[in-house]
């Protein structure tokens, strides 16, 4: 399979282990842009559609250094959304991508975020909100939200 469909292909992310992950408009997605997880195999990409995307945008991922957590912008349908487009984390467990969580209060807000980065050692998340640009520790935004460490990658 190709990457490049003609679509809009947009940000991609490294997940190691010649993994990345990255959103397009492909014909066939979930709607708007979708989320992929693209693996080399042989010069060839296994490209598999993220399990959680929605009717709506999945799209900016940045994904951990260890390829194990993923966030991303999107506007799922939840009782915890607080704006309309706000960031969501999954974290890779046994194989399987964790329900979307949203990252919560400390970061989300009635405007929209989105465009997240992590240092190169994943210590500092960077955000827009409403086109300024913020900086948060990761570790403390992720343990607000309620996330915990998986326990197999």
């Amino acid at each position: 399979s190709r990457i490049n469909t003609g679509s809009h292909e947009d940000t991609f992310a490294p997940l190691g282990a010649g993994r990345v992950v990255f959103s397009s408009t492909t014909l066939g997605g979930a709607g708007g842009f979708d989320l992929y997880i693209a693996q080399e195999q042989g010069g060839e990409w296994d490209i598999d559609p993220f399990p959680h995307n929605t009717a709506m945008a999945d799209s900016h991922p940045v994904a951990t250094k260890d390829g194990a957590t993923l966030i991303w912008y999107g506007h799922l349908p939840s009782d915890q959304v607080y704006g309309a487009v706000d960031l969501f984390y999954s974290h890779l467990e046994n194989g399987e991508w964790s329900e979307p969580k949203n990252l919560g209060p400390a970061i989300n807000t009635a405007g929209i975020e989105y465009g997240a980065g992590l240092s190169a050692d994943d210590e500092a998340l960077f955000f827009s909100r409403d086109g300024v640009l913020l900086e948060t520790k990761l570790e403390a935004t992720l343990a607000q939200s309620g996330y915990v460490e998986p326990e197999q990658q």
